[in-house]
């Protein structure tokens, strides 16, 4: 039955639809080769590393993927996007790794800058830690309250990304429509831009009456309103969760 509905048997050339992965691969291979080629002309991968040249490709390529996934242009899955706020945690080891040269023919003749071992997701475990110590020394997380206005229909995207980020930096989160159950904690307005307009202004100031510690607004940067800051596609994660953070005083 699966054979007749998909028609797999029917299919003369089943990889002919991977020529664009075939690209990639043929793009990734020739840069790889042009690299190599290039340490060689300079005196093999002996001198590259004395010289320093490998060291800093590695870290401006780091620099660049960092770059990236703070931004959103990159995804770690469980980091930076759908983090699971009751994972386990997995120790990783305080022990430094070992940057020692490992080129000494004559220890004399190197003199080699080590190349410290760095992981993409550590901004976002530093901030999930400082947020899990909290639970751990008080029962509770730091808390997020995403007040929300009108229809779900209107909303639900903005809703979506804003829990998503506050979520990843360690908040535990919940959706209000009403300011009677506003805690000291952090609130998001989430709203679409029409009603943000027309509403956003008493709103906030009705949040931060209400007692909400730290006011920000599920949109891009905007004039009209004055929250503490803005949850937006464009924004550094990191940063701004450390902004978070700070606010809320998470982890001290």
């Amino acid at each position: 039955m699966l054979r007749e509905e998909s028609h797999l048997a029917n299919v003369n050339d089943p990889a002919a639809g991977s020529g664009y992965v075939e690209t990639l691969t043929r793009g990734i291979a020739q840069r790889a080769w042009a690299w190599v080629q290039s340490v060689e002309s300079e005196g093999g991968m002996a001198a590259a590393l004395v010289a320093g040249r490998v060291q800093a490709d590695v870290a401006a390529c780091a620099q660049a993927q960092g770059d990236a996934l703070a931004t959103g242009r990159l995804a770690l899955t469980g980091v930076s996007v759908f983090p699971q706020l009751d994972e386990p945690a997995t120790p990783l080891g305080a022990d430094p790794p070992d940057t020692e040269s490992k080129l000494p023919a004559d220890p004399a003749s190197f003199t080699v800058t080590p190349m410290p071992a760095k992981r993409l997701a550590e901004p976002f475990e530093v901030l999930r830690d400082a947020a899990t110590r909290q639970h751990e020394q008080s029962g509770h997380r730091p808390r997020a309250q995403l007040y929300v206005l009108g229809a779900l229909r209107e909303h639900r995207a903005r809703l979506d990304f804003a829990r998503n980020v506050v979520q990843v930096g360690g908040f535990a989160t919940e959706v209000l429509s009403t300011t009677d159950d506003v805690v000291p904690a952090l609130a998001v307005l989430v709203a679409s831009d029409e009603r943000l307009a027309s509403e956003g202004p008493r709103v906030l100031e009705a949040l931060r009456s209400a007692g909400a510690r730290s006011v920000w607004v599920a949109s891009a940067p905007r004039d009209d309103l004055a929250p503490d800051g803005f949850l937006h596609l464009r924004m550094n994660l990191p940063q701004t969760l450390a902004t978070l953070h700070d606010a809320l005083e998470v982890g001290r």
